[in-house]
């Protein structure tokens, strides 16, 4: 039992390093640059995040072809579920007074966590994972979206996206770890 426990740490520990550095790695790329961030600069960041941290958790699974897919996915799947987040974001905008709602950040980020977790579970495991993943991933990505922005430093700095990363890496590699381990005992 203490080892399953210690695996499922080990997996949160990928994940919220992996996720952290991306987080870090996508603000510097965001705002490095004087002016506001083109387009280009955005994507990349984004996909950078996705990137760092499907890695992390495919290296989890300890084999070297897992993780390229899974950094592979994370970059697309995190970038398209950004995509979706802000379109649903911009909506409650428009839907409200021109102003977020309190909640905006729960909602866009619960999509985001349950679109990329749904993608790194369908690459990484298959359907069942999908769901779990997805999960995980709303819950990670919604609390922290919505934590972060009541907080008071600047929503595209490197400590917010390091803390996002963290927080939603963690999660993600919390549920991860539970699948693998879940699939070890299964085979014994």
């Amino acid at each position: 039992m203490m080892a399953r426990i210690k695996s499922i740490l080990a997996f949160a520990f990928l994940g919220a390093v992996g996720f952290g550095i991306g987080g870090i790695v996508g603000a510097v790329i965001w705002g490095g640059s004087p002016g506001a961030p083109n387009a280009g600069q955005i994507f990349l960041s984004i996909a950078l995040i996705g990137a760092m941290g499907g890695a992390s958790l495919g290296l989890g699974l300890r084999n070297w072809r897992k993780a390229g897919v899974a950094a592979l996915v994370g970059a697309v799947g995190f970038s398209t579920a950004t995509f979706i987040g802000l379109v649903i974001q911009l909506g409650l905008l428009q839907w409200g007074s021109g102003t977020p709602p309190y909640f905006a950040g729960l909602f866009s980020g619960a999509i985001i966590g349950i679109v990329f977790g749904a993608s790194l579970g369908l690459a990484l495991k298959g359907w069942k994972a999908a769901g779990l993943l997805a999960l995980a991933g709303a819950i990670g990505f919604g609390v922290m979206f919505q934590a972060v922005s009541n907080l008071e430093f600047e929503v595209s700095s490197a400590k917010s996206f390091g803390i996002w990363g963290a927080i939603a890496g963690a999660t993600l590699g919390v549920a991860l770890g539970y699948l693998e381990k879940r699939k070890a005992v299964r085979n014994v």
